[in-house]
């Protein structure tokens, strides 16, 4: 459910305005309050907002503890920071619209007041359901957060990314996050896909691990990951998603005119839930070798006679290669998969170093992963 498009000549150039400024990181802090920018906005940047949103929520659906959380709430609440034009909050209610909840409650935050009267009066046209509650906040971050507490979910869209992300801000945001969600709450962060964006959302998951032991990261790093993101080891390396997606047409055709390739939901992204155990931190995890999961973070390359690709462990990146030869029907669907799938990879022996991967030793099994 999407407002419609409203594409007009001044508003085109209005957008290519606004691209610029958001590519290059000079985007004015209160560009929300400017009613041309945020029509422009909305034209193309909140339909994207919407289903990565929608995406992330789905995905969170996968983990039991969600599940198991969700069955248990008779009311959820809901807050969206830097709430925009409203999609990111939007794409969430959506996912939830399908869901018995005696009520649901939902505030959004933005430092534009008029940014978020229009957000709050959309959600209310385009969410008639009789048990929704809105309220918004004005309020400049991270000096003015909701006063709120016992949330089910909080989420921002495109937050970091136009933060000023300093030891200090960081501090604040993350005891913010403590207080704001209630045991079992889920965190829900996608920012843009660009490697400054990336590795600034990668740094904020290392401090949200060091800070806030009860946290666990359901989402996009696999087993539990409780060290230092592998993404940050080298300069020249970050990890984001490329999730195949059919957008309106009217967006692509503004792609096309800012010569944006719009083929896939484009971000990077943390699912994060506040476990319901004591201050000293999780228990750990004990996951074997054998058992652990594998992330695939790059394209599959297919050369003459094997394939490769690099994974993640949480721990660690591995570029894997398996040759067509010891290609059988335990390890087909090596050759088949997509950038952001997980899998167990049953070694069967120890890989050979070539250059900067590993071959996969003839018999090793690849097996579909389901979180648990």
């Amino acid at each position: 459910m999407l407002p419609p498009k409203l594409f007009s000549h001044d508003s085109e150039k209005l957008l290519e305005t606004l691209s610029d400024l958001l590519c290059n990181k000079t985007i004015p802090k209160d560009y929300m309050s400017d009613q041309g920018l945020r029509e422009a906005y909305r034209s193309y940047y909140h339909e994207q907002s919407f289903h990565k949103a929608l995406s992330l929520f789905e995905e969170m659906c996968l983990f039991p503890s969600v599940i198991n959380f969700l069955k248990k709430q008779d009311s959820i609440h809901i807050a969206d920071l830097a709430t925009g034009t409203g999609g990111f909050a939007q794409g969430i209610l959506h996912g939830l619209a399908s869901e018995s909840f005696s009520s649901i409650s939902l505030t959004l935050q933005d430092r534009s007041q008029s940014a978020l009267a229009v957000a709050e009066l959309e959600i209310k046209n385009l969410y008639p359901i009789p048990h929704l509650m809105t309220s918004t906040y004005n309020g400049i971050l991270p000096d003015s957060f909701p006063p709120l507490s016992g949330l089910q979910i909080l989420s921002w869209g495109n937050m970091l990314n136009e933060w000023d992300l300093t030891a200090g801000s960081t501090k604040k945001l993350l005891g913010y996050i403590d207080r704001a969600l209630g045991k079992g709450g889920i965190l829900l962060i996608a920012e843009p896909a660009d490697r400054i964006s990336s590795r600034k959302l990668h740094q904020f998951s290392n401090d949200l691990l060091d800070t806030l032991p009860g946290f666990e990261i359901l989402a996009p790093c696999p087993n539990n990951r409780r060290g230092k993101c592998p993404a940050l080891f080298d300069e020249s390396d970050w990890c984001h998603e490329d999730r195949p997606h059919r957008f309106s047409q009217e967006l692509l055709h503004a792609a096309k005119r800012l010569g944006h390739i719009k083929d896939s939901l484009k971000m990077s992204y943390l699912i994060c839930q506040k476990k319901d155990f004591p201050e000293s931190g999780l228990p750990e995890k004990k996951i074997t070798k054998s058992d652990e999961a594998w992330k695939m973070i790059s394209d599959m390359i297919h050369e003459r006679g094997l394939s490769k690709s690099t994974f993640c462990n949480g721990n660690e990146w591995m570029t894997y290669r398996l040759l067509k030869r010891y290609k059988f029907s335990g390890n087909d669907s090596f050759f088949r998969l997509k950038k952001g799938q997980t899998v167990q990879i049953k070694l069967s022996g120890k890989p050979e170093k070539k250059g900067d991967a590993f071959n996969i030793p003839e018999g090793t099994a690849v097996l579909p992963f389901s979180p648990s």
